[in-house]
């Protein structure tokens, strides 16, 4: 932090300045990232009010600084100090270890157990198989400081009895990350077997799920789904979006989303609807420990069988109802075709998109699993890191006793973008979760895009899985 100040009080622009404070805050750890990018915005603030200008322009909108900054500090407005405050190492030391016991005491809330083993820390989820048999799958992911070596090592001396699952590749950019399948014995003896670059942490598998849509409302096959009489857009959800003034009954965007590629880690995407255009590409399944990698114009791989990643998929980029109309869309298929995946997979997916290094990338996750979920957190703020953006749905539970979108994974991931739906009037959408965990809203009420059931169908869901790829797009 004091090389930071340095650094930025001795510039002359601000960009400058965001540029230096982004680097050091790409830590994997959320803990570390929250205490990063406070400080770190601190010491930004006070460099830009030394030469007279105000903090809030440091940051322009849309800038990974105001993002990651904003949702981090807003998530703990109720405890912590002014950003104009620079906190000693004891202060940090102090935030750090109460944040710890609210995550902690969070997941005991939701049924998850905790404990510390060597440093390391150990989740059983009370809905996971783990919890329920005594055995099961379990994701090891490490902090910082690793190699792929590491994860080789992992994989090499492993307990008797035990088998492994998948290994990231951080070597390559990818996750240090390591799965296997075994009791809560067998994973202690991994931990002692290994010496650790830093303290992995350890969860117990658990399944998720896409989130629901909110009722169908109309199917339409053929021109009729397409465009409004002089080619105005027919979803309000694009239209809503390009402009501050609101609907106008058209659709001009800046920019269109050309060279992005948009991982949609959903169900799959039926990538031969006219609404793709030829740019929807079938590129990774993982519905098992063994992920299965897309070979060319093989439309059968990742292929949308439940229709709720196609829909998303058209929203995102659809040459209809998309709004990055030029965008190549990734159908990565992490959720099975009765609407469950694991959590396990979705990390086997975000290492391998990380690995590939297509940037810039986009990854839309409209999923969900009640609780906090370590290694997800800690996956998501890798990726973040790495210059992938990850954007995800807040939840559909707006209208039951659990509506804060804190309560669920990846919602409650600080480095994600997450988003919850508006109705027309640009009102909260009963359903959406809300709370301190949420970033924006999105149209999310009556939204038309790409039917999977046909190539040349289109249908109307609601939900804040279609308020996401809004913004992923």
């Amino acid at each position: 932090a004091q090389a930071i100040w340095l650094k930025a009080s001795a510039q002359t622009e601000v960009q400058t300045i965001i540029a230096i404070i982004r680097i050091p805050c790409h830590r994997t750890a959320p803990l570390s990232m929250a205490a990063c990018v406070k400080r770190a915005l601190a010491l930004l603030a006070l460099a830009v009010s030394v030469r007279g200008e105000s903090a809030s322009s440091a940051c322009s909108a849309g800038d990974r600084c105001e993002i990651a900054g904003s949702k981090l500090l807003q998530a703990r407005a109720s405890r912590q100090r002014s950003l104009l405050a620079v906190e000693t190492e004891e202060d940090l030391e102090e935030d750090l270890e109460e944040l710890a016991e609210e995550e902690a005491q969070e997941s005991e809330l939701q049924g998850a157990s905790i404990e510390e083993y060597n440093g390391a820390t150990i989740t059983i989820h009370a809905d996971s198989e783990v919890a329920r048999t005594g055995s099961g799958v379990w994701v090891i992911i490490v902090p910082e400081n690793c190699t792929t070596y590491d994860v080789d090592q992992m994989a090499d001396h492993m307990p008797k009895g035990t088998t492994p699952v998948f290994r990231g590749d951080p070597s390559h950019g990818g996750l240090c990350v390591f799965a296997m399948t075994g009791t809560k014995e067998q994973v202690l003896e991994e931990l002692d077997t290994h010496q650790w670059p830093s303290p992995p942490k350890i969860d117990s598998d658990k399944k998720w799920r896409y989130i629901d849509e909110i009722g169908l409302v109309e199917t339409d096959e053929g021109n009729a789904g397409l465009l409004q009489q002089g080619g105005k857009p027919k979803s309000w959800g694009v239209d809503r979006v390009d402009d501050r003034k609101g609907l106008d009954n058209d659709y001009s965007p800046l920019l269109t989303g050309d060279g992005v590629s948009v991982y949609v880690a959903d169900t799959g995407i039926r990538t031969t609807h006219w609404d793709f255009k030829g740019r929807a590409i079938p590129t990774l399944e993982v519905l098992s420990p063994r992920r299965r990698v897309c070979s060319a114009g093989d439309t059968e791989c990742a292929i949308d069988r439940a229709g709720h990643g196609t829909h998303c998929a058209g929203t995102i980029g659809g040459f209809y109802h998309g709004v990055a109309k030029g965008a190549t869309l990734h159908a990565v298929k992490i959720i099975g075709d009765g609407g469950v995946g694991s959590m396990s997979w979705f990390l086997e997916a975000l290492d391998w998109v990380m690995t590939s290094r297509l940037r810039p990338a986009v990854v839309s996750a409209s999923l969900a699993a009640e609780g906090h979920l370590p290694s997800v957190s800690m996956a998501i703020d890798r990726a973040t890191g790495a210059g992938v953006t990850v954007v995800v749905a807040a939840g559909n539970n707006g209208r039951t006793s659990k509506p804060d979108a804190c309560s669920y994974s990846p919602a409650n991931v600080p480095s994600a973008i997450t988003v919850g739906a508006t109705d027309l009037r640009d009102g909260r959408a009963t359903f959406s979760n809300y709370g301190r965990c949420v970033d924006v809203f999105a149209p999310g009420v009556d939204i038309r895009s790409a039917n999977a059931e046909e190539a040349w169908s289109w249908t109307e869901y609601s939900g804040t899985s279609m308020a996401c790829p809004h913004v992923a797009g």
